[in-house]
């Protein structure tokens, strides 16, 4: 019977130390698996809150991108219509520059033809005076 009791008492040291009941349940086993899940749900959550944290911020880089695209653009049409405004400006310039050459040449060329004809009459003038002079 000693044998017995050493098998009896090798039993309960196994079952002490496994912490199996008379089902075959493992408390160890169960405890490692909920220390696991609890981990892993404690991870879960912590990546969870990650992923919440940097879709925030990429739809924060996507609203601050859109209102940089949005600024360039405005300061883009801005400039443009600076531009437009003063091409109008130096074509206004140049017109009037051209139409106030046109008319100084205009006012010369009458000049000129009014000279000529002024030289003209003078010549006519002085022709009949030496007629005169060189008939008498």
């Amino acid at each position: 019977m000693p044998e017995k009791n050493k098998k009896n008492e090798g039993d309960t040291e196994q079952s002490n130390t496994r912490q199996i009941n008379p089902e075959g349940y493992n408390f160890e086993q169960d405890q490692a698996v909920q220390k696991l899940r609890t981990e892993h749900a404690t991870e879960r959550e912590e990546l969870q809150n990650a992923i919440r944290s940097l879709r925030d911020e990429l739809e924060e880089l996507k609203l601050s991108k859109d209102s940089d695209i949005q600024k360039a653009k405005a300061e883009g049409v801005a400039e443009a219509q600076q531009l437009m405004e003063t091409v109008r400006s130096l074509r206004d310039e140049l017109e009037r520059r051209d139409a106030d050459a046109a008319a100084q040449a205009q006012q010369s060329r009458a000049e000129h033809i009014a000279q000529s004809e002024q030289l003209q009459k003078t010549i006519e003038q002085l022709r009949l005076q030496l007629e005169k002079t060189s008939n008498a």
